[in-house]
């Protein structure tokens, strides 16, 4: 096998700080706007303090069809196992409803 068929360009890894800096440059209210057709479920932790929880509400607001869900004591990166579960669930029962 040519392994030079498998080559995958991988882009250059941001640090937390411009992530974080390019993702609060868009407009999130025009861009959530334009999601007319798709279902979107916001899994948010109760205890993130990295997103604040009224971007989720923001959300709710904007995109149609919506579902918002909350685990209560969850932070940012879910490192709690059972909360790690409850998030993997709740995207799996998303996806595969009818």
């Amino acid at each position: 096998m040519d392994c030079r068929l498998l080559a995958v360009k991988v882009p250059k890894r941001l640090s937390v700080a411009q992530d974080m800096n390019e993702r609060v440059s868009h407009d999130m209210g025009k861009l959530s706007n334009a999601i007319k057709k798709s279902s979107v479920l916001t899994i948010h932790g109760g205890a993130d303090k990295t997103i604040p929880f009224a971007d989720a509400h923001e959300f709710a607001k904007h995109i149609q069809n919506h579902q918002l869900t909350v685990i209560d004591g969850a932070s940012h990166n879910y490192d709690k196992p059972q909360h790690a579960q409850q998030m993997i669930q709740l995207a799996a029962d998303f996806m595969t409803a009818a």
